[in-house]
């Protein structure tokens, strides 16, 4: 049989699934070493597990500061708050940035460019837990 014989409309949705996968494979095996090499993980989300709440919000809310400013020397006083920890809370690396002038946007910078981590299945607040993404050894830096 040829193809053109066996394709109709009921089956179309079953091809485009399969040539979508084939494709969705094939980019994986490009891409995934390229974030490994940089220390990033290659992960799938689903349309279900954005939609989880409150995770889709704080993505909405991080959305805002994709436009912040985040400079060198907001990494370098970011790393020397973690010097000998594992964990900050929000707040208590915003004290230290408004102490030095900087705005709490730039905070929320650092969460959208994957420099700071939080977990974004609770709701973002200033009693969040935040970690440093990436080893101190290994993070790119941004520069302004």
């Amino acid at each position: 049989k040829h193809v053109e014989d066996t394709f109709n409309e009921n089956n179309l949705s079953e091809y485009l699934l399969q040539a979508q996968w084939a494709e969705f494979i094939e980019l994986k095996k490009r891409v995934a070493p390229i974030c490994e090499a940089k220390g990033y993980q290659f992960v799938v989300v689903t349309d279900v597990e954005i939609r989880v709440q409150p995770k889709l919000e704080n993505i909405k809310i991080m959305y805002k500061y994709a436009k912040t400013v985040v400079t060198s020397e907001h990494q370098i006083i970011l790393n020397s708050l973690f010097l000998g920890r594992e964990s900050l809370t929000l707040e208590e690396i915003m004290v230290v940035f408004a102490l030095k002038g900087i705005p709490n946007s730039v905070v929320y910078a650092l969460i959208y460019h994957g420099i700071l981590s939080v977990d974004l299945m609770l709701p973002i607040g200033m009693a969040s837990v935040a970690h440093l993404s990436l080893p101190l050894s290994s993070q790119r830096r941004i520069t302004a």
